[in-house]
């Protein structure tokens, strides 16, 4: 039995990771004021990126 694999069976791939980072790197950043994107892309940034991270948690393949 492979155990190693199992437990990573519904881990998000890394391209998912690299989005969901960007995303929140762009709500922090117009959190701490670091970026000026404006307060509607800092919100939907935040959202979808843990929304995506969830989903991608949920099913495989993402």
């Amino acid at each position: 039995m492979n155990t190693k694999l199992s437990a990573r069976a519904n881990a998000p791939k890394l391209g998912t990771w690299i989005v969901c980072l960007v995303l929140f790197a762009v709500a922090l950043g117009a959190r701490f004021a670091l970026i000026q994107p404006g307060p509607v892309v800092a919100t939907w940034s935040w959202i979808l990126g843990f929304g995506l991270l969830l989903v991608a948690c949920r099913y495989r393949g993402l």
